[in-house]
């Protein structure tokens, strides 16, 4: 971006958004704003509608396992409900702030069914309005190859040599 347009912050965790506001001014970039806020709680949380907006969704993190074994431990199909609707009432909150034709980011370091096409088929079937943009083009060629058909980004520790991660483009409707 060159350091040009805008970029808003809303974020949970104070000591996350202390560090952002460091790291910004770190590096010279002023087009950041951060701000203190939870988007489960807020109906509009940040005001006008934006042409990108980027959900980094709370999730399970079993798609670190390789780095954190014992989070498997503490992981149950319980939590992984709970995650969910956690990431499907996130989804709703973000989808009004994308304007007609903008782009929905939908992301999170798992790679369980209940967390990646779980919630991006239930949020689709509640918003006929979004749909997923499989056109990768403006990506650079290495995540390119590691988007699928349907236009789902996923990285497999065993096959990748990365963590688990998904990630999927969701396009509003103009």
């Amino acid at each position: 971006m060159d350091n040009r347009g805008r970029i808003e912050v809303v974020e949970i965790s104070r000591n996350k958004l202390n560090r952002l506001r460091s790291e910004m001014e770190r590096l010279g970039i002023a087009t950041v704003t951060g701000r203190h806020g939870d988007l489960l709680r807020e109906g509009e949380p940040c005001g006008t509608p934006f042409d990108r907006v980027l959900l980094d969704a709370p999730c399970s993190g079993l798609g670190v396992l390789r780095r954190n074994p014992d989070a498997k431990w503490r992981e149950s199909k319980q939590r992984l409900d709970a995650f969910r609707d956690t990431q499907l009432n996130l989804l709703e909150n973000l989808s009004r702030l994308v304007k007609p034709s903008g782009i929905l980011v939908y992301s999170v370091c798992s790679m369980e069914p209940e967390e990646t096409d779980g919630v991006i088929e239930s949020f689709l079937a509640r918003r006929l309005n979004y749909t997923i943009d499989t056109d990768a083009t403006g990506m650079p060629e290495t995540a390119r190859r590691v988007v699928d058909p349907a236009g789902c980004l996923r990285t497999f520790p065993h096959r990748h040599g990365t963590d688990g991660f998904f990630a999927v483009r969701l396009k509003r409707m103009a």
